[in-house]
């Protein structure tokens, strides 16, 4: 599996190559600077009589439902959000918040049937986001927006990006698979951060209620519940439809 996601990436969205060129060179020093001791660099020997254990100051990637968006997801690095994102049936859409930029052709947005990749077009080959996806993508039927913040406020320099899935019904563990690395697109990489067992059999029963609502629209499945297991939405009972 590739490296972790550096989620600092995001920080960085403003900057430019012209401020990191004006900096001046620093002097060459011959005084050696001790390293510096982390907690994530000190390890501790496992001791019979010792109860402590080794602590890591690395924050933790999870996702967390969103709080006024039932359907939604929120990833979240340590106490920052970085992203969020929500599926349906039919597609998967992602939602990433960017600093003020003219318009939208200053970002880059690649859409392919197993990666994603957003940049912003004047750092041409660098990506913040260069990441498999968590199922295979319809390209022709996937698109994205930007919206600057307009004059009602009800958006604010947004990045929406909508994933067709190839596959009607397919439930998406994770909607980026993390590591920056383009190792094989012709498989879905094990996820860095996806939804947590309880997460994902809320999102099969969630998907297969959308499914049975879509294919008798004359039946009101609100508040249906199951016993055990949730059935997989894509292939329960003769599988999805396509008409």
């Amino acid at each position: 599996m590739s490296k972790l996601s550096d989620y600092s990436k995001f920080d960085h969205l403003v900057d430019s190559d012209d401020e990191k060129e004006e900096q001046p060179p620093r002097p060459p020093s011959t005084h050696r600077q001790p390293p510096v001791l982390t907690p994530t660099t000190i390890q501790t020997t496992n001791h019979p009589l010792s109860s402590s254990t080794t602590t890591s100051s690395t924050p933790t990637t999870r996702f967390e439902r969103h709080p006024q968006h039932e359907a939604r997801f929120i990833l979240k690095y340590g106490d920052r959000s970085i992203y969020e994102w929500e599926q349906t049936l039919h597609e998967v859409t992602l939602f990433i918040p960017t600093p003020p930029l003219p318009d939208a052709t200053a970002l880059v947005c690649e859409i392919l049937p197993r990666r994603l990749r957003v940049g912003l077009r004047r750092n041409a080959g660098q990506y913040f986001l260069n990441q498999a996806t968590g199922g295979v993508v319809d390209v022709a039927a996937s698109t994205w927006t930007w919206e600057g913040r307009n004059a009602k406020a009800t958006t604010t320099n947004l990045l929406t990006i909508e994933l067709q899935k190839a596959n009607k019904g397919v439930v998406w563990e994770t909607v980026c698979c993390g590591g920056d690395d383009d190792d094989d697109d012709n498989n879905t990489p094990t996820p860095e951060v996806a939804l947590d067992p309880m997460q994902l059999e809320q999102e099969r029963q969630r998907l297969l209620l959308e499914r049975w609502q879509e294919e008798n629209p004359g039946m009101d499945f609100r508040g249906a519940t199951f016993n055990g297991s949730v059935p997989d939405p894509r292939t329960y009972m003769g599988g999805v439809r396509y008409d």
